[in-house]
């Protein structure tokens, strides 16, 4: 969990007695300090401050990544997957893939401004009001398979469905739309 004391933030690691097991200060860039935000992966925690991304794996906290702007989101991918994260912007947003020698990074939604994202199996989806775009990832490339205008209520929320070709956009109004990919 993350934790706000003093106008800092702390990572806290919990037992499932709810006893401290460990916590660490979340580095911050002077006044510029937003929310953190978490994604978990396959037992990582990646966690996005300002223009930075951490990841926190095995008690350990590094510096993954330094980016131009603020990031809005994070999210990564379903368990026992590739290792790749994914990041918006005010406008746009990055794919992010992890090598021991650095990341791979790949933009995506370039012109779609403040996307909400959801991976599933081999497609990353990006929203907004007026868009959907979807992805398909393999390897190191991400192809632009579906542009779809829409019209609809601000969506809040991007979730994989049930199957692995199908995804659900919630809105602001509570409907829970289902897309199939093809």
């Amino acid at each position: 969990m993350i934790e706000e004391r003093d106008q800092q933030f702390n990572l806290i690691a919990l037992q499932p007695s709810g006893e401290l097991l460990s916590s660490h200060l979340l580095p911050l860039q002077g006044n510029s300090a937003r929310i953190p935000k978490l994604a978990i992966h396959d037992g990582c925690i990646s966690i996005a401050v300002g223009n930075s991304v951490f990841a926190f794996y095995k008690n350990e906290l590094q510096l993954m990544l330094e980016l131009a702007q603020p990031i809005e989101s994070i999210v990564t991918p379903l368990p026992h997957t590739r290792s790749r994260l994914a990041v918006t912007f005010a406008t746009g947003g990055l794919l992010v893939r992890p090598h021991l020698d650095g990341a791979m990074i790949t933009p995506f939604a370039t012109e779609m401004d403040a996307p909400l994202l959801a991976f599933n199996q081999n497609f990353l989806i990006a929203v907004n009001e007026t868009c959907c775009e979807i992805y398909y990832m393999r390897g190191g490339c991400v192809d632009l398979r579906a542009c779809l205008a829409s019209s609809r209520p601000r969506p809040v929320a991007v979730l994989p469905a049930t199957s692995a070709n199908q995804f659900m956009v919630l809105t602001e109004d509570g409907l829970l739309s289902v897309y199939e990919v093809s």
